[in-house]
């Protein structure tokens, strides 16, 4: 699964919680079986193609958030261990 967020989102400040919902969103519904096989990559849409460049900060950030709502989840903590 690819997330990310487009400039607009970015520039707005609202890019976490973008991200975030997308998350949600595209695990809603998986078994649990699934999500054991599944490979999240966090790809910042703005940075394709426009010249722009995310740095090791902007990926680590979005990467942490993302462990974070997977580590709230309890159906998910078993899968960070």
């Amino acid at each position: 699964m690819c997330i990310g967020e487009d400039i607009s989102i970015r520039e707005s400040g609202k890019a976490e919680e973008f991200v975030i919902s997308q998350l949600i969103e595209c695990l809603d519904g998986l078994e649990e079986e699934s999500v054991c096989h599944l490979t999240i990559a966090y790809e910042p849409i703005w940075a394709i193609g426009t010249g722009k460049t995310a740095t090791s900060e902007d990926a680590d950030s979005m990467c942490s958030a993302i462990r974070k709502k997977l580590l709230k989840s309890t159906a998910f903590l078993y899968l960070m261990l």
